[in-house]
């Protein structure tokens, strides 16, 4: 390989880092207008109402007398 190839392969490894951060920085920037705008959920709403609703299956399974750990 010679220099300017060797130059040329650096470029494009350089710009393909820049566009995958730069698609980083775009989707966070959308999630933030989207959150503030459209009123989106934040990460961790959503986490907190998976865990919500599988705390609401579990107990409902252990009211129902099923037994999930049992084998």
């Amino acid at each position: 390989m010679t220099v300017f190839e060797e130059l040329a392969l650096l470029d494009l490894v350089s710009i393909l880092l820049y566009g995958a951060i730069g698609f980083l920085a775009l989707g966070f920037w959308l999630w933030v207008a989207g959150s503030r705008l459209l009123g989106w959920p934040s990460p961790r709403d959503v986490v907190q109402e998976h865990d919500a609703a599988l705390d609401r299956e579990t107990t409902l399974d252990r009211d129902a007398g099923f037994d999930r750990d049992a084998e």
